[in-house]
């Protein structure tokens, strides 16, 4: 084979400028297309979060319509020391909102969010109103309550739940001595 075929030919400068131009209009194609993809990220995030706070203020004016027509909740509401028992009422009640929703729907500035509200009930309390208004709702939990022997076994119950109660917190609202204390009783006078 002679040594002319094996070596490649040498590129005019024309050739060599016309590969440069098709490099670079590759280059500007694939940046044009990464662009675009980036922009159309950005776009679908900015939906999903749109649609997210319509959602989320979905859920605030149900529990609002759900307060409006229950003295029992706006007790509860009334009684709630902050945004946190709000939130825990209102997902007692069936709504999952959050702490934050509530506080980004009040319209207070972000730095007001980390600013703690002076607590006008115990956590106890608040947890157990929320509870109360859960067992209210739940059938399967009044029965269980209705078996329990004493307040350990109703907050053992309330913990199981995810609220954070104790026997005290029971004979403290329910005014009766801890041996007085009975279960049917609670659930009925809440």
């Amino acid at each position: 084979v002679p040594e002319e075929l094996l070596s490649s030919p040498p590129s005019s400068p024309r050739a060599s400028a016309q590969e440069d131009t098709a490099e670079q209009e590759i280059e500007q194609q694939t940046e044009q297309q990464i662009g675009q993809q980036i922009e159309q990220q950005i776009e679908q995030q900015m939906e999903e979060e749109i649609e997210e706070e319509i959602e989320e203020e979905k859920v605030l004016e149900s529990f609002l319509r759900q307060l409006e027509g229950d003295a029992e909740l706006q007790r509860a509401l009334a009684e709630a020391a902050d945004a946190a028992a709000v939130a825990l009422l209102a997902q007692a009640a069936g709504h999952p909102l959050r702490e934050v929703d509530l506080w980004l729907a009040s319209g207070l500035e972000p730095q007001h969010l980390a600013q703690p509200q002076p607590p006008v009930v115990a956590p106890g309390e608040a947890a157990l109103l929320a509870f109360l208004h859960q067992a209210q709702a739940d059938a399967a939990l009044l029965e269980v309550l209705a078996e329990a022997a004493d307040a350990a076994a109703v907050a053992a119950i309330a913990r199981g739940a995810g609220y954070s109660i104790s026997p005290a917190d029971l004979w403290a609202a329910s005014g009766a001595e801890p041996e007085e204390l009975v279960v049917p009783l609670l659930v009925i006078e809440a």
